[in-house]
């Protein structure tokens, strides 16, 4: 299992019920691809350099996540198939050699 850093940008000036909806689909994509998130922060609500979608503003959350290689792939296409999430970013941390 590989450790990843993915960062999320989410419409800013949606519900909070309707972001916890869109949080948790996200985590069931990632327990759909047998990965499970290790650490979250909410980085909070900030305004975009430029609209994405309509929205000017992004809630923006770091996760880090811990999946198999060969499932990233499919990660990925899920996570392109998600319409309510405006942008992400996913990256590999190194593994530090001891």
């Amino acid at each position: 299992m590989t450790k990843y850093e993915l960062v999320l940008v989410l419409p800013g000036n949606t519900e909070n019920q309707a972001q916890l909806s869109l949080i948790q689909s996200l985590k069931k994509i990632i327990a759909t691809v047998k990965g499970k998130v290790l650490k979250e922060e909410d980085w909070g609500v900030k305004k975009m350099a430029y609209p994405i979608k309509k929205s000017e503003l992004g809630s923006y959350n770091f996760w880090q996540v811990e999946l198999p290689n060969d499932n990233l792939k499919e990660l990925n296409r899920l996570l392109n198939f998600e319409t309510r999430l405006l942008r992400y970013m996913l990256l590999k941390i190194p593994a530090v050699k001891a």
